[in-house]
């Protein structure tokens, strides 16, 4: 469940990082293998853990260039919101960018961690099988 203030009892085990990446008014999603991790086979967003000490804008780029093959700068990213997660097993803060793309990029998976990847339209990734709250995030970032 997501919040927009820690609620009572918040106890992060850690802080993630995700960047909506825009091209023509669709946005890249990315399929988690299957297996044992957390939205294994779901559709999600490139996001992924903050290192020790680790700023929210450098994880997020190290994530993107980690998951999609896509080298960004710190001028490319723009910070969007933090939300403060909870699942049933663990608390989390969630730091959400976005950067907008002019051409295509080339997407280069990490196919330890993706299956595949897909330009989605904001709302037909609904329809999607998406990493848990992960709706909520795409309904927040699009207005929807």
């Amino acid at each position: 469940m997501l919040y927009n203030s820690p609620p009572a009892g918040f106890n992060p085990e850690q802080e993630i990082v995700s960047c909506f990446c825009l091209y023509l008014g669709r946005f890249l999603l990315l399929k988690r293998v299957f297996g044992d991790k957390i939205g294994a086979g779901r559709w999600g967003v490139p996001a992924g853990k903050m290192k020790k000490k680790e700023k929210a804008l450098t994880a997020a780029i190290r994530e993107i260039k980690e998951e999609t093959g896509v080298k960004l700068k710190p001028v490319d990213l723009n910070y969007f919101d933090t939300v403060y997660v909870r699942y049933p097993e663990f608390d989390f803060t969630f730091h959400i960018f976005y950067t907008s793309f002019e051409a295509v990029p080339k997407i280069v998976i990490n196919r330890k961690e993706h299956a595949e990847f897909y330009w989605a339209e904001p709302r037909e990734s609904l329809q999607m099988d998406l990493i848990l709250d992960e709706d909520k995030c795409v309904k927040r970032f699009f207005n929807l």
